[in-house]
């Protein structure tokens, strides 16, 4: 009894009297990708290269595809390599049996099978489990002959046997090194695919390397789907700096998300307040970067124009506390605290951030003050609801020397009084040091500098790849595409949340099949089948559903079926599908469960077509031409070449109907073309300014609008050509040069 009293006692003091451990990290950021977006991620290949292999002639069918799927909860994803074999071969085989009589033997074989082998990827490397299957391989004998007359059908059918023996004793071993050979090769590409994975590795960290001051650790981890609960893959960046910044907020549509991204308020200003602390920003600066000729084109903030009083104002950020950042209720709440003043027309200083002006080096110096900027989440959008200019006391840097106490308390409690009397009046004064029109100004000033609008973008998708007998040359083409539309978008809790879904070829609008039922009141559809993850199962219509109304992009309200005729629906979702602004894609349907009930949904609605490798295009052309930095051309070159690029080309016809393109045939040394880095065999598809976002492609057989456009820049037109394409590799380009200046 005793005893047990101890061991009681024991477990209670360790319960209680130990210290407590440590409180767990906290998460300042997270990002997710849920295993239906790893669905779409698939690679084929379909192999029907013939080829001989000793005595046979084998027609191969082979489809191999890899599909990737989340393991298990130790950062570990499999890949499943599948291989379908089918074909056919022939073999030939004959043999003296005297010195003038012969036989011979056509054998036909059927090779067929599935096999698989697992493939598992780690954050440090990748490995392989053992090929699993047997291919199969059925022969028969096609045609025997012989030269013995007489005796024919007699050695035909010893032949027949003899050649059948003969095939099925070669068997085993075709089949062991068939499968030897699958292995190997597979085994090969895992080599391959690690020596990738390590020199990806090593780009991710010199990619990292510059954020290693940053307080926060990065955990990556993965989920299998189970009970319910959808598969992931996550890296979650989490800070020991024991804030309290509570648990991540929950989704209200968690049932289909393919990604989901979290991000507390604290990152952002960990992050940015020490770049900020005691730094001058100068908006005329930020305009110079932004609107640059490298960024110009991938950004909105450069289609207005700012005032040259706009540009004259600058920031001095406070030193203590220069930025402030909330989310909370569907808003972002930006404060930058900061104590203003107008630039004189020749400062010297550079860059966006630099160390702040001498006093008298300013035309004007006021008060601190408070820009306070609030953006309204709406949906895939973040409208900005106002821009305010707040005036603010300066706080007391340095504690004041305690007094001593008076002999009268009267006149010692009068002093205190007229004290803090002072500082309110000096503090109040100093607010008020920022006249009316000056804060109309500013708030005007801000109110052009920032953006008013700022749409969460769609994400095109294309991770479907097939690639067609490479063995003769085929290259690479996608199956499938899609997009990454907005599922949710909110602040809650210090958190700003952000899931998307995935929208796809093969799920059509809105994801469903439907028949038209007659009812006492006119018609309805039955929903047969709905895709899974489309906007359909999204919401959570399903099978038996009956559609009664709708009202799509351009209906003026919900539309009763009076008729079996559906075509107005369909036509209805298409011009919705069809429209480019997400909050344009939103249909309202309205009906019946199958036991009754009523229900209505809004949901957006996939997009017709995404023509993906031209939005991948387009975007990686941004990219690039936000480093773009055209050299001057050769001063040698251009005094021989006037009004010349340096490039030799033929006009060719590209593989789309009705557009042509300029294959490079030669490019001169030290000419604008060459330092641009255009070489022999790229073929150009579009070309325009520099300065502008049009770009031209070659619609017919001839150039005269590309001699046109550099003869135009020659004499005295923007002087900055870019032209993109594709190299004689296949890698997509964009180049930027300066054409030589007409004398």
């Amino acid at each position: 009894m005793r005893f047990r009293s101890l061991v009681h006692w024991a477990l209670v003091c360790a319960a209680v009297c130990l210290p407590a451990e440590s409180a767990e990290p906290s998460t300042v950021a997270e990002v997710r990708f849920y295993d239906n977006l790893l669905d779409l991620m698939a690679v084929s290949t379909h192999e029907t290269t013939e080829y001989w292999d000793e005595d046979a002639y084998i027609t191969p069918d082979v489809y191999l595809s890899a599909k990737p799927q989340i393991l298990d909860s130790n950062n570990t994803m499999q890949v499943r390599l599948g291989i379908s074999l089918s074909g056919t071969a022939l073999g030939h085989g004959s043999q003296w049996v005297t010195r003038k009589k012969w036989s011979s033997a056509d054998v036909q074989s059927q090779i067929s099978g599935d096999l698989y082998k697992d493939l598992f990827v780690t954050p440090e490397r990748i490995f392989s489990g053992a090929l699993r299957g047997t291919p199969d391989v059925h022969f028969w004998v096609v045609q025997t002959s012989n030269n013995f007359r007489g005796l024919s059908r007699f050695v035909h059918k010893r032949t027949a046997k003899k050649a059948s023996r003969d095939t099925a004793a070669k068997l085993p071993q075709k089949k062991a090194r068939m499968k030897a050979e699958i292995n190997a090769a597979a085994n090969t590409a895992v080599v391959r695919a690690n020596g990738a994975l390590r020199t990806q590795l090593a780009q991710v960290e010199a990619l990292v390397e510059g954020t290693v001051n940053l307080p926060y650790q990065t955990q990556f981890s993965s989920r299998a789907p189970s009970g319910g609960l959808r598969g992931r893959l996550q890296a979650r960046f989490t800070a020991n700096d024991h804030k309290d910044r509570g648990a991540l907020p929950s989704m209200d549509n968690i049932h289909q998300p393919a990604s989901a991204f979290f991000l507390h308020e604290s990152a952002i200003e960990d992050t940015i307040s020490p770049q900020l602390a005691g730094k001058e920003l100068r908006l005329s600066e930020v305009h110079k970067i932004l609107c640059s000729q490298n960024f110009s084109k991938a950004l909105d903030f450069c289609n207005k124009e700012m005032d040259q009083q706009t540009r004259d104002t600058g920031i001095v950020f406070d030193k203590n506390n220069p930025f402030d950042i909330s989310f909370e209720n569907n808003q972002i709440k930006i404060q930058l605290h900061a104590i203003h003043h107008l630039h004189k027309k020749d400062s010297k200083a550079e860059g966006v951030l630099s160390e702040p002006p001498k006093a008298d080096e300013l035309s004007f110096q006021g008060s601190p003050y408070t820009i306070e900027i609030l953006y309204d989440v709406r949906g895939s959008r973040v409208q900005r609801k106002h821009v305010k200019i707040l005036p603010r006391a300066v706080e007391e840097q340095e504690k004041e020397p305690e007094e001593k106490p008076e002999s009268n308390s009267v006149a010692s409690e009068a002093s205190k009084a007229v004290h803090s009397a002072g500082r309110y009046f000096s503090r109040s004064f100093q607010a008020l040091l920022i006249a009316p029109e000056e804060q109309r100004r500013l708030q005007s000033a801000y109110e052009e500098a920032f953006r008013e609008q700022i749409d969460i973008p769609t994400i095109p998708l294309a991770f479907g790849l097939n690639v067609e007998n490479p063995k003769s040359g085929g290259q690479p083409t996608v199956s499938r595409h899609g997009s990454l539309l907005p599922l949710e978008s909110k602040t809650d809790s210090g958190y700003f949340m952000l899931t998307s879904y995935a929208c796809t070829e093969n799920m059509g609008a809105i994801g469903i099949t439907f028949n038209p039922i007659r009812t006492p009141n006119g018609y309805r559809l039955e929903i047969g089948n709905v895709v899974p993850g489309s906007p359909a199962a999204l919401v959570g219509l399903k099978s038996g559903d009956r559609i009664e109304s709708y009202q799509g992009t351009g209906d003026t309200g919900l539309i009763p079926f009076h008729s079996s005729d559906y075509k107005d629906f369909l036509s209805s979702v298409r011009n919705t599908a069809a429209q480019s602004d997400l909050e344009k894609r939103e249909l309202v349907l309205k009906g019946q469960t199958s036991s009754g009930r009523e229900w209505q949904y809004s949901l957006t609605a996939c997009p017709n077509y995404i023509d993906h490798k031209a939005a991948f295009h387009e975007m990686v052309e941004k990219a690039k031409g936000m480093q773009i930095a055209a050299d001057p051309p050769s001063d040698a070159f251009c005094k021989e070449n006037p009004a010349k690029i340096g490039l030799q080309y033929e006009v060719v016809p590209s593989t789309q109907a009705g557009r042509w393109g300029i294959r490079v045939i030669g490019v001169s040394p030290n000419s604008p073309a060459a330092r641009a880095g255009l070489k022999k065999g790229d073929y150009i598809t579009t070309y325009g300014h520099a300065t502008t976002a049009k770009r031209w492609y070659l619609g017919h057989n001839e150039a005269s609008h590309f001699l046109g456009l550099i003869q135009e820049s020659a004499s005295g037109g923007d002087p900055t050509i870019v032209v993109s394409g594709v190299s004689e590799n296949g890698q997509s380009f964009q180049r930027s040069f300066f054409v030589c200046r007409q004398p």
